[in-house]
């Protein structure tokens, strides 16, 4: 009768380390995927911010050269930040903003020569998506 109640004590105390062990894999599998899904979120809002930079000018019907400056000091920040650098093309002939070239990086740009020569011009802006990612990657000024 000793050695069946031993047993049975044995065999309930095994049961019940399997049912907490159950219980407790289970509830940090619910942590760590609950988890998972805040960092998503965090992730998906620091794309949000980082692409609405640049999004607000495309949404103007009228760019200034000023607001052109502020789109390559954004992408100039970003590309100094170490995130993936943000190319500025300028899409039509040469010339439409006097002192920069066509296909130019942010960081090749001399914000200062064209500011002077480009007060009085109009421009928009477009821009496009990565092919890996949803931030923004080129960004495109046109005369208006």
């Amino acid at each position: 009768m000793e050695n069946a109640s031993k047993a049975l004590l044995i065999a309930g105390s095994i049961l019940l380390f399997i049912l907490l062990s159950s219980f407790s894999s289970y509830m940090f599998t619910r942590a760590r995927n609950r988890t998972n899904e805040i960092y998503g979120v965090m992730a998906s809002s620091q794309v949000d911010t980082f692409n609405q930079k640049f999004l607000k000018y495309e949404d103007k019907e009228v760019l200034k050269i000023q607001d052109v400056v502020s789109i390559i000091n954004f992408a100039k920040d970003c590309n100094r930040s170490g995130k993936q650098p943000i190319e500025i093309k300028v899409t039509a002939q040469d010339g439409i903003i006097e002192g920069a070239n066509t296909n130019l990086l942010a960081d090749d740009i001399d914000i200062n020569s064209i500011l002077e020569k480009n007060i009085n011009k109009e421009y928009k802006c477009t821009t496009s998506y990565g092919s890996n990612s949803n931030l923004i990657e080129n960004i495109y000024i046109e005369n208006k």
